[in-house]
């Protein structure tokens, strides 16, 4: 486990290839600079970040994206959460061939 800065700030690896956990992060509000470079430094470092247990809208989970660049649209557009090209839903349950 990592802290960075501040106290509440921490980064766990997941021990896995890819992949680390950031606590006492609330991506629902805008981040201040240094704590969003702290964040975007572990996305290049670990490839995927987990923000565990956070109630976000899709209108910030878009506007959190976009803190990282431009927003590519994926071209499987079913796969899309509908009206929000930008959200592409992953998930392991098809109903009729479609995802929910």
């Amino acid at each position: 486990m990592t802290t960075c800065g501040s106290r509440s700030y921490t980064e766990t690896p997941t021990g896995a290839a890819l992949g680390v956990e950031i606590r006492g992060v609330d991506i629902a509000q805008e981040l201040d600079e240094t704590t969003f470079r702290r964040v975007e430094e572990a996305f290049n470092r670990y490839g995927v970040i987990f923000f565990r247990g956070r109630k976000i809208s899709v209108a910030q989970q878009i506007a959190f994206a976009r803190r990282f660049g431009e927003v590519e649209i994926n071209v499987n557009t079913q796969a899309c959460l509908p009206g929000h090209p930008e959200v592409l839903l992953v998930s392991n349950i098809k109903d009729n061939g479609r995802y929910p």
